[in-house]
């Protein structure tokens, strides 16, 4: 919250014109002294966030309204921002697909990581997903924080099978494997058996999952729409959130048991992250035609 602070002693406007950092960010300090009474209103505005104020007219009235008047072009620039921030299309942006993965603006949003187990039986997993955010998701949710929260849960299930058949490619000198095509991601969320959704958020929910296949199914793959395997193993689902396929290495099956330590999720969770960018609409922003600045 931007904290607005009047001060009417004319020492200190002397001290905000030569532009002393007397603020801290999120704060505001606006300087107020009598001026020539022949004159104009006199604004000069700092870059430590301190602006002085000479007012030609040294009356409540006159203060209020010089202040108020003030006050909407002081912050147009940080509303600006915040409206691009928060997913405002403009109209050549509504044309753009990838604005259309971007979800609607919230302050607030729930989001869920599930570690999605297709086969206990085979194999049995857990995560440290409490420390993985910690480490690698929390410093960028801390950065956007001045434009929205999140609550965010977690929770493993298990016996999560596919609403989909995978297809399968058979090799004759590299192992076959089994993958989904574009065409049925949009359908590989199992909606009438996994349980993703929250009890305590009536906000906007954005999703993470990271899915074990069944042993019957592994390893799989994702394909892109030339038939090419994708290197990540992750789409997005627009204005849902995202989904990373682990494949078991053989070590893990063997031992009935994987358990995803801090390190082992760090990949993971940088694909989540990505994710988490396109679905806020957080991308690069040019500045003067040339630079590019991360919002």
């Amino acid at each position: 919250m931007n904290i607005l602070r009047i001060d009417t002693q004319t020492a200190l406007v002397s001290k905000a014109v030569e532009g002393s950092p007397l603020t801290s960010n999120g704060h505001y300090s606006i300087y107020v002294a009598p001026g020539n009474p022949d004159g104009q209103t006199n604004v000069s505005v700092g870059t430590d966030r301190s602006v002085a104020v000479l007012v030609k007219n040294w009356k409540q009235d006159e203060i209020i309204r010089t202040i108020s008047s003030l006050i909407p072009n002081l912050f147009a620039k940080e509303q600006e921002t915040i409206r691009g921030v928060a997913c405002e299309q403009s109209n050549d942006e509504k044309a753009n697909p990838d604005s259309m993965r971007t979800m609607k603006y919230s302050s607030r949003y729930q989001m869920t990581f599930s570690l999605m187990n297709g086969d206990p039986s085979n194999l049995n997993v857990d995560w440290d997903i409490r420390g993985a955010i910690e480490s690698y998701l929390s410093p960028f949710i801390a950065e956007i924080s001045a434009v929205s929260n999140f609550t965010i849960d977690s929770q493993i299930q298990h016996y999560a099978s596919l609403a989909v058949k995978p297809h399968y490619r058979e090799r004759e000198r590299e192992p076959s494997y089994h993958y989904l095509d574009p065409e049925s991601l949009p359908h590989f969320i199992n909606s009438a058996e996994w349980n993703l959704a929250s009890a305590v958020s009536s906000y906007p929910s954005i999703n993470f999952i990271l899915y074990i296949p069944l042993a019957s199914e592994t390893p799989l793959r994702i394909h892109n729409s030339k038939g090419n395997r994708i290197g990540s193993n992750a789409f997005l689902i627009p204005r849902w959130g995202g989904i990373v396929i682990h494949n078991p290495n053989a070590a893990s099956i063997a031992a009935h048991y994987h358990h995803f330590t801090r390190k082992d999720l760090k990949p993971v969770m940088e694909i989540f992250a990505s994710q988490l960018r396109g679905l806020l609409g957080v991308h690069d922003l040019k500045r003067n035609g040339e630079d590019k600045v991360r919002t």
